[in-house]
């Protein structure tokens, strides 16, 4: 285009051109194609240093003040009138289209004066080589109606606390005159470790929705702790367990761009949690010193006393609010650091019923003993990393 410009006009010399943004279709300059290969052709116009190349901001503002808009579409006479506002001798516009895996770029150049057209250009580019070298311009991911899928990790510890005041001695009395106690502990072998998947839809430039998954299992060491006496001889018993479920949560946030690739959120949602406890019962046997008394303590399977569910099943809803960050090395990738914190506690005690038998034959008492309650976290941090599309 511009070689065939120099073969009309040969005297002319740096006179002054505007590249207006190319006409295209709406999918397309919804990623700013348009406005990315109008920056590359002006770009290259300045490399080839034989002309005056008016600042796009410039023409952007006489844009506005004739009410054309930016998106391309306009004719040669407009494009005219545009030029004479901004001084511009020369102006190039044209239109640009994919199809498959290439783009075709139609472009033409007019005379401001006259609104003829000086000379045109038709150009196919492979559309993988022009989105990488026009990647700084691009909105390949649209601003709304956006989708996006992410894979998340993160680490929050159950809280577990024995029993205290009227409960920590979780039953007593005497068999044939001596006296004997039950206590018990738990101890947790790891931290609830989480990973899931979850969906975020972008309905408005400024608003995240998002819906989370998240399974878990957390082992627990019911073993080592529980100690039973009887005639001043202690006796322990133990059995593992496992904690097990699910969460989810639904967040709304807003978001916002804090710097290019850096995006920030606040907001706040519901979480839901159900936990399932598996442990079976166990029986501490105890005898007396002379071995001709027995004690039996039969720890029976655990429930829990709060929230839903039963047959140790446990269901938790809790609001929670949220700040993240995101950092976007590119328009549909990105890695973020999120952070929920909850206002409401809550937690669970779990019980189990013990029988006292003597001997195997004489019940000496049945009682429902609480062993330990299971305290939620108050914070959880989760990395994620996400595609958009």
């Amino acid at each position: 285009m511009v070689t065939g410009y120099h073969a009309k006009r040969p005297a002319a010399t740096n006179e002054s051109l505007a590249v207006l943004t190319f006409d295209c279709n709406e999918r397309l300059a919804k990623q700013r194609v348009g406005s990315a290969i109008a920056e590359l052709l002006t770009q290259k116009i300045i490399s080839l240093n034989a002309f005056r190349v008016v600042e796009r901001t410039q023409l952007d503002q006489a844009l506005r003040e004739q009410s054309l808009g930016l998106t391309g579409a306009i004719d040669s006479a407009s494009a005219a009138s545009v030029g004479r506002l901004v001084g511009a001798k020369l102006m190039i516009l044209g239109s640009i289209d994919k199809l498959g895996a290439t783009y075709r770029v139609n472009s033409r150049l007019i005379d401001v004066e006259t609104s003829d057209v000086i000379s045109t250009s038709f150009t196919e580019t492979d559309a993988s080589q022009f989105e990488e070298e026009a990647r700084p311009y691009l909105n390949l991911v649209p601003e709304t109606q956006t989708i996006g899928i992410y894979g998340t990790a993160g680490a929050a510890s159950l809280g577990f606390t024995l029993p205290t005041g009227a409960d920590a001695l979780l039953t007593s009395g005497t068999f044939k005159g001596m006296a004997y106690d039950a206590t018990s502990g738990v101890t947790l072998e790891q931290q609830r470790l989480t990973a899931g998947f979850g969906v975020r839809y972008v309905p408005v430039p400024w608003l995240l929705l998002d819906g989370l998954f998240l399974p878990f299992s957390t082992s627990v060491l019911f073993g080592g702790n529980v100690t039973t006496r009887f005639d001043g001889v202690a006796y322990r018993s133990g059995v593992a367990g496992k904690i097990s479920g699910s969460a989810g949560a639904l967040c709304a946030s807003y978001q916002r761009r804090l710097a290019a690739p850096l995006m920030g959120f606040i907001g706040a949602g519901i979480h839901f949690l159900r936990m399932q406890w598996d442990s079976p019962g166990f029986v501490s046997d105890m005898y007396s010193q002379s071995g001709a008394d027995e004690l039996e303590v039969a720890f029976g399977p655990l429930t829990p006393r709060s929230g839903g569910g039963g047959g140790g099943s446990v269901s938790i809803t809790r609001p929670f609010v949220r700040l993240g960050l995101e950092w976007r090395p590119q328009p549909r990738i990105g890695f973020g650091l999120f952070g929920d914190a909850y206002p409401v506690q809550a937690s669970t005690g779990y019980y189990s019923r013990l029988t006292i038998s003597g001997n195997r034959t004489v019940a000496v008492g049945v009682v429902d003993a609480r062993l330990f309650s299971v305290t939620y976290a108050r914070a959880e941090l989760h990395l994620t990393g996400s595609f958009y599309f």
